[in-house]
């Protein structure tokens, strides 16, 4: 855990930063003055997310983790672009979100071929350079075409479910949103909200954009991965709910965490985080994979909204002890840094 964390913080996260600044300034180049605040917007408050997402860098050989830095970067930052942009009131709002969500699996599908998103982003083309840079860089890696049918596959997932989700927001209606999630991942039995929250993770692509850069990965392994990044995936998305409950109630946006009836919330999410670990365990650089596990349920519960109601402090602690004892270095780590960005914001 400890060695993990110090290659993150010394090599990843300052790769990840400078990939993040390159797009920056692709994005303040857009020439419609909306589209631009939307991207530059997206980038003020989602940079961290490219940075979380760079720490599956290190599940790929040494040499190859600043390529697959260059990689997940991207591909994230497109996530969160898409995110906000289709947040965005509009006519057709799930048809829309259905067309430009494409771009997540054309991204991964093919190493060639015409993408334009232009007309529907307004954008420019800073869509399609994602889409451009993102396909080159996944096309590079030695195992890419051992691994692109699972990758592509979990990405269009991710994309219907952000479409349905998005739309559910706009309209108020959740029925197609719990329909198409009824239908998805039954073999895992979740319910069906723990569904759609693990569609809309992007952990799962970026374990298996990873995988890409291992000359040995196979075909059957990214099928596996995929299936078993599942967990994490309605963790990840679980625990990001939890700590938005209360904002989420306020906006209208769609709480996964808050379809669960009452007092039942603590006992699922140890469940999930249970199932996460065990998957973890069974996936090749399985250390690495319980890291991330602990690391990502650690940065959650150590957000003070964590603890802000007596439900949300006792889904917390049900989580933690189910990580128990691999989540406490991770805790104690993330709790100093949140302490320490504290102060100097203070200074």
């Amino acid at each position: 855990m400890l060695a993990a964390l110090a290659r993150y913080t010394v090599r990843v996260i300052p790769a990840a930063r400078a990939e993040t600044a390159r797009w920056r300034s692709r994005a303040e180049a857009i020439p419609d003055p909306a589209a631009r605040r939307l991207a530059l917007a997206t980038l003020d408050e989602e940079a961290f997310n490219a940075e979380a997402a760079a720490v599956y860098s290190l599940l790929a050989p040494r040499a190859a983790r600043p390529a697959v830095v260059r990689l997940l970067v991207p591909w994230q930052l497109m996530y969160d672009y898409l995110d906000t942009v289709t947040e965005q009131p509009s006519p057709g709002p799930l048809e829309r979100s259905r067309r430009l969500h494409r771009a997540l699996a054309l991204s991964i599908e093919s190493p060639g071929g015409d993408v334009s998103f232009a007309a529907d982003a307004g954008d420019g083309g800073y869509l399609d350079a994602l889409v451009a840079a993102c396909r080159q860089r996944f096309w590079a890696l030695a195992a890419a075409a051992a691994v692109a049918p699972s990758a592509a596959a979990e990405a269009r997932r991710c994309a219907e479910a952000q479409s349905q989700t998005h739309a559910a927001m706009l309209t108020g209606d959740l029925g197609p949103l719990r329909r198409w999630a009824a239908g998805d991942r039954v073999e895992h039995g979740l319910r069906w909200w723990e569904t759609a929250a693990a569609g809309i993770s992007s952990l799962a692509v970026h374990a298996l954009l990873a995988s890409a850069a291992d000359p040995a990965t196979t075909a059957a392994d990214a099928a596996r991965i995929a299936d078993r990044c599942t967990g994490v995936c309605a963790l990840s998305t679980m625990l990001d709910s939890l700590v938005d409950v209360t904002a989420d109630a306020r906006s209208g946006n769609v709480s996964y965490v808050a379809q669960y009836p009452d007092a039942t919330a603590a006992g699922a999410l140890a469940e999930l985080a249970a199932t996460s670990a065990r998957d973890a365990a069974a996936l090749p650089h399985a250390a690495t994979h319980r890291t991330i596990v602990s690391g990502l349920a650690a940065f959650y519960l150590t957000d003070p909204n964590a603890r802000a109601t007596p439900q949300t402090a006792a889904a917390s602690d049900a989580v933690i002890a189910a990580l128990q004892p691999s989540v406490a270095p991770a805790l104690r780590l993330l709790r100093l840094r949140r302490r320490l960005a504290a102060l100097r914001g203070q200074r």
